[in-house]
């Protein structure tokens, strides 16, 4: 699951939202919730630091969106929808390092 693009319930706001799943594989398998970043298609301001580009086609995603590494949530796996797509290999290492740096871990 790490690293797909889902379709997710998150809230009341809208009725679902793209997110990434970025929680280890080893929790994926029997956690009853799941750690992902919000996907948006709004260009981040300029300057605006660890958001990462999806090009449109990539991941399955229609349009060229941002992963908001800056904003992780946490939400119920019954909240996931249908999936989007998977992250290639690049952008997946992209995420890594921008976790590694949102988490203070590096």
């Amino acid at each position: 699951m790490r690293g797909r693009l889902y379709w997710a319930a998150i809230d009341l706001s809208r009725p679902t939202r793209p997110v990434c799943i970025v929680q280890a594989e080893s929790i994926n398998r029997t956690a009853p919730s799941l750690i992902a970043v919000p996907v948006t298609p709004t260009a981040p301001r300029a300057g605006w630091p660890l958001t990462i580009e999806v090009p449109a086609g990539a991941a399955g995603l229609t349009v060229t969106s941002w992963l908001q590494v800056t904003k992780p949530l946490t939400i119920a796996r019954d909240r996931l929808r249908e999936e989007i797509g998977e992250l290639p290999t690049d952008l997946l290492a992209k995420l890594n390092s921008a976790l590694t740096v949102v988490l203070g871990l590096g």
